[in-house]
C-alpha cells in the first residue's frame, strides 16, 4: 500500500514566495542582475524542503525537539524513517540532484564573480 504524504500549506508557501522574489529580479543571459533577492529566493526554497523533511519525519515519530540541526543528521534520519521507502521519491531526488550538480559545473569562477557584483 502506498502512503501518500501532503505538503502543508506553509511549506508551498515557501516556494510560491521564492518563485515570486526571482520574478522581480532582472536577469540578463541567464544571470540574475541582483544577487541578494536571487540569494533571499535560493534560501527560502531550501527552507521549504527542510520545512517537509521536517514534516515526514515528524509524521514517522521523531519529536521536534530531535530534529537535526545538521545535513549529517538529516541524512541519517532520512536512512532510518525513509531507506527504500518509496522507489520513485528516491529516483526523483536523484535526477533532482543531478539536473542541480550539471546546472553548478556551468559556472565558473568569473561568471560568480560578475553575477555577484551587481
Amino acid at each position: 500500500m502506498k502512503r501518500c504524504t501532503k505538503l502543508y500549506p506553509f511549506q508551498v508557501k515557501y516556494l510560491e514566495n521564492a518563485r515570486t522574489i526571482l520574478k522581480r529580479v532582472p536577469v540578463e543571459e541567464e544571470t540574475y542582475l541582483d544577487i541578494k533577492p536571487a540569494r533571499e529566493a535560493f534560501g527560502t526554497a531550501y527552507l521549504a524542503v527542510v520545512e517537509a523533511i521536517n514534516a515526514i519525519l515528524i509524521k514517522n515519530g521523531v519529536t521536534r525537539k530531535q530534529l537535526s540541526k545538521s545535513v549529517n543528521g538529516y541524512r541519517t534520519a532520512l536512512r532510518k524513517y525513509l531507506e527504500g521507502d518509496d522507489t520513485q521519491v528516491v529516483k526523483d531526488t536523484i535526477k533532482v540532484a543531478e539536473k542541480f550538480i550539471e546546472k553548478l559545473g556551468r559556472y565558473t569562477l568569473c561568471s560568480l564573480r560578475f553575477a555577484s557584483t551587481h
